[in-house]
């Protein structure tokens, strides 16, 4: 989770928690500045706020995050003031609990915004859907993927409360009840849910429980004079008492001026340039529901491709960015993975693969969906092998259970042609490395390498690293 920068001076934060009704303690300068606010201690000069995970606790860095820093507008709230060295005190806030002060702070400088708040919420596509809409409203948003009961504070803090642009905010949770949590938090006008399928399902079980806690946003604007936009396409998925709620947007909806092509999944004004946007991970869904909201909110249609365009500008990282090892084309689609996203992503990957250019998967398992998620995984393995991507042959690497199970399943059913793919199975993810070598010094031609997995498998390290080390080379070289 990345630092955020923030502009309110110590004194500020303070009066936050004032407000709050919350109790501290502090000895320190109140009108010093500091640069940033994170639950990480690697940086200089900025407010650290320790959190006690299930493996790490934070507040174990507290002395030598301060003891390393050479400025004095370095603080750090925490709660056991006598394991804390005398000389040290004048530079911590106290608090009871370093989270919910952080949660208190967020929620009071949001009370004091002065336009609209746009939650953003769904089981795949709220990073990418935020950045999207943003760009089309010219508006602030939350950082990065900063959308948890504590990345989304963190965000909120970094937001200009003054600003006349409307705020777009993305929420995530894992469990349930957390949902509630970011709504008294952010307290958003209006909603939109990007899409819904299974998905941490450890926590929330099923996709019933994840419309339960996600249609919570769409009760929450009810109250006021909001909508929570919803593509109409999950409209059977909602129950009754919800679906009154929401503002469903028509598979047929276009903001009037613009040019929908389904065939060529592009967007376009008369004689002006198309928008390929599946070919930037938007979905033709994703792009009538940002058109629902930016006709709410009187975009025309130039500001609304324009705005489309400067998304496309954006670095997608693992969320579907595309670079390149030499002759080799890599689709990084790694940040996170559920039978949706999976199925999209391959979609995706079969318009970005070159002409004539072997297709390879680089493929590990869907950890959100939890242990017993075999099943999802036979589905989407029965997809990859019947994709277009795979239309001519190519090479699959599956790493790690289920994927592997999945695999010994599928060879099974007869009425799947295995014959046009080299497929190989490596039981841990580990492996990805040795594999990537091995993959690269023996291609006589370039390949287009498609790799989706969950984050905690990390497949984007085997590919830095080769990157990384050929540009080293390469600047030995000049």
């Amino acid at each position: 989770m990345q630092a955020v920068s923030i502009t309110q001076s110590i004194n500020e934060l303070l009066t936050c928690l004032d407000k709050a009704g919350r109790t501290y303690m502090f000895s320190g300068t109140r009108e010093s500045y500091p640069k940033w606010i994170s639950i990480h201690s690697d940086s200089h000069d900025g407010l650290f706020l320790p959190v006690k995970g299930a493996h790490v606790d934070g507040h174990k860095f507290i002395v030598p995050f301060l003891r390393k820093s050479e400025l004095n507008t370095s603080l750090c709230a925490f709660s056991f003031r006598d394991e804390i060295p005398t000389e040290l005190h004048s530079r911590i806030i106290f608090v009871e609990d370093p989270v919910a002060a952080l949660q208190a702070m967020a929620r009071t400088h949001r009370s004091t915004f002065q336009s609209p708040v746009i939650g953003i919420t769904g089981s795949y596509g709220k990073t990418t859907f935020k950045a999207l809409l943003a760009a089309v409203l010219r508006g602030e948003s939350s950082m990065g993927n900063l959308n948890s009961t504590v990345g989304l504070p963190l965000s909120l803090l970094h937001i200009n409360a003054a600003t006349s642009h409307p705020v777009c905010l993305e929420m995530g949770i894992s469990e349930p009840g957390e949902f509630q949590t970011l709504l008294e938090g952010s307290a958003p006008n209006y909603g939109v849910i990007t899409h819904v399928g299974p998905t941490h399902l450890t926590g929330l079980e099923s996709v019933s429980g994840i419309i339960q806690e996600k249609g919570k946003l769409a009760e929450w604007v009810s109250h006021g004079d909001g909508y929570c936009w919803v593509s109409e396409s999950y409209q059977s998925l909602f129950p009754n008492f919800l679906k009154s709620l929401i503002t469903w947007v028509s598979m047929d909806y276009c903001l009037k001026g613009l040019i929908l092509k389904k065939g060529e999944s592009s967007i376009q004004m008369a004689r002006e340039p198309e928008f390929p946007f599946l070919k930037y991970g938007l979905s033709e869904n994703v792009i009538r529901v940002a058109m629902a909201v930016s006709d709410h909110f009187s975009v025309s249609p130039e500001q609304f491709m324009d705005g489309l365009w400067q998304f496309s500008k954006q670095d997608l990282g693992l969320r579907g960015g595309l670079s390149t090892i030499g002759d080799h084309h890599v689709f990084l689609d790694c940040y996170n993975a559920s039978p949706n996203s999976f199925l999209f992503s391959l979609e995706r990957a079969a318009i970005l693969c070159p002409e004539g250019v072997r297709p390879v998967g680089w493929y590990a398992g869907m950890a959100e969906l939890g242990p017993d998620s075999l099943q999802y995984h036979v589905t989407v393995l029965e997809r990859i092998v019947k994709s277009p991507l795979y239309e001519h042959g190519g090479e699959i690497y599956l790493f790690g259970d289920p994927f592997s199970q999945a695999y010994e399943m599928l060879k099974q059913n007869m009425s799947i042609n295995f014959m046009k793919l080299n497929i190989h199975v490596f039981p841990n993810a580990s492996d990805a490395g040795l594999a990537l070598g091995h993959v690269i010094g023996n291609a006589n031609s370039s390949r287009f390498f498609h790799v989706k997995g969950s984050r905690k498998f990390k497949l984007e390290a085997p590919f830095n690293k080769v990157m990384k080390s050929k540009s080293v080379s390469e600047e030995a070289q000049s």
